[in-house]
Order: structure tokens, then C-alpha cells, then sequence
């Protein structure tokens, strides 16, 4: 196959090896393109980068919990199953979890680690769809094209949320909420202009995309609240 990796009985999707060096490439932005590459940030970057890559593994094999019966039946057909919607959801709920986790362990800024993992999926999804150009439905007779530039869409939504969080002179923390909700509605609504809505060429239900900004909104108001509470404290 010229469109996938063969490593024994494993087959690696050409997709799968492409997300991957998107998420590398993400990761050198945040290391050296945005705040982030202060060394105050060194272990939100770290644990961001941590939680990235144990959610990818979750959606890799997450097919093996999902479907553990005939796991046990023929181990190899399971695990060169392709991961789809029910696996990114188990990664999503995964990577939430350790989240929460690794934030109380090592007492990290929530938002902060937030906006290091959104900011890599973001960039991510912006350099895969460079280098794999999509395009989606019918463009009508009204556009000048035939097809919809999908693709296109969404390395421009992304490049705007980006230079938005990371190189405008203000307090991200009033940045990120809106930003968030602006990705999570741009990429809602360019699933309308494709077959069917996709994150990383993974098909997946709309409703999907918002998640982020629902994680987004509940850390703003949960920060809210905790800071009226220091406040009223020292007070």
C-alpha cells in the first residue's frame, strides 16, 4: 500500500504518521514561537506535551477496551482497526482526567496547561491540513470554485485563534475563552461545507467541537470563582 506504513502484521495509515509529525511541529511552536518557551512554563509544556501523547495512544489502541471481546478473539484484526469517533471521545475523556490530575499533583496553572494543549491541537490540525489538503462538498454556482476549499478554512480559522491567544498584547485569560468559542463554532460550521464533519481527517459528530469550548468556559468560571475566594480569604 502507498498510503500506509507496514511494521509486521501493523499497518501505520500515511494520515496517522502525518498527525503525528504535526503534533512535533506543534509542539517546536510552543517551544519556541510563542510565551510558553519562558522556562517558568518548562513543566506546563512538558505535562502538556505528556497529555497529548497519552491521549494519541488511547486513540491508537483504544479500540482494544471498546471492542475487548473480539480483542480477545483475534487480537491482530482489533488492533489494526483504524480509531474513529468512539476512540477520540475515550481520548478526549482520558486526556481530561490526567488533566485534572497532573494539575493537582504538581499544582499548575489549569488555564495555562489549557491553553499549551488547545494551542498544539490548533497548530497541529493547521500544519496536517497544509501538507494534506482536503476539499469538502459542492461549492454551488455562487463560489468560484467547484468543490469547497476545506483545507483552506481551517489553516485560516487556525492561523487567526493562534496569532489571537499568543500575539496580541493582552490578558490571555480574557482572550482564550472567546478564542476557544471562535474555533470550536469556525470549525462546527465548516463541517457543513464538507461531507461530513472530520477533526484530522477522523470522521466525527459535530457536537464534537464544542467540547473544547465547554471545557474552556466551566476553567474561566472555575478560576472566577477561585479567585473571589483568595480574595475574600486575604481579605
Amino acid at each position: 500500500m502507498n498510503d500506509a506504513l507496514s511494521i509486521g502484521p501493523f499497518t501505520i495509515p500515511f494520515t496517522t504518521l502525518m498527525a503525528a509529525a504535526a503534533l512535533a511541529a506543534a509542539y517546536i511552536y510552543i517551544r519556541y514561537g510563542t510565551d510558553f518557551q519562558k522556562e517558568k512554563y518548562k513543566k506546563i509544556r512538558e505535562e502538556g506535551l505528556n497529555i497529548l501523547a497519552a491521549g494519541i495512544i488511547v486513540f491508537l489502541f483504544g479500540t482494544v477496551l471498546l471492542r475487548l471481546p473480539a480483542f480477545f478473539s483475534d487480537p491482530l484484526a482489533v488492533l489494526s482497526y483504524p480509531g474513529g469517533a468512539e476512540e477520540m471521545l475515550l481520548a478526549a475523556a482520558v486526556m481530561t482526567v490526567y488533566s485534572v490530575i497532573q494539575v493537582k499533583k504538581h499544582d499548575l496553572d489549569g488555564a495555562a496547561l489549557f491553553r499549551v494543549i488547545f494551542t498544539m491541537l490548533v497548530a497541529a490540525e493547521l500544519i496536517y491540513h497544509f501538507f494534506l489538503p482536503s476539499a469538502g462538498g459542492s461549492a454551488g454556482s455562487l463560489l468560484p470554485f467547484a468543490a469547497h476549499p476545506v483545507s483552506f478554512y481551517i489553516i485560516t480559522v487556525g492561523g487567526i485563534v493562534l496569532y489571537w491567544i499568543h500575539h496580541k498584547k493582552r490578558d490571555l485569560e480574557q482572550m482564550v475563552l472567546p478564542a476557544v468559542v471562535i474555533w470550536t463554532f469556525s470549525r462546527w460550521l465548516i463541517g457543513f461545507s464538507d461531507t461530513i464533519h472530520t477533526f484530522f481527517m477522523v470522521p466525527v459528530p459535530g457536537a464534537y467541537f464544542w467540547l473544547p469550548a465547554a471545557g474552556a468556559a466551566f476553567l474561566y468560571v472555575f478560576q472566577r470563582i477561585n479567585k473571589k475566594q483568595v480574595t475574600a480569604w486575604k481579605s
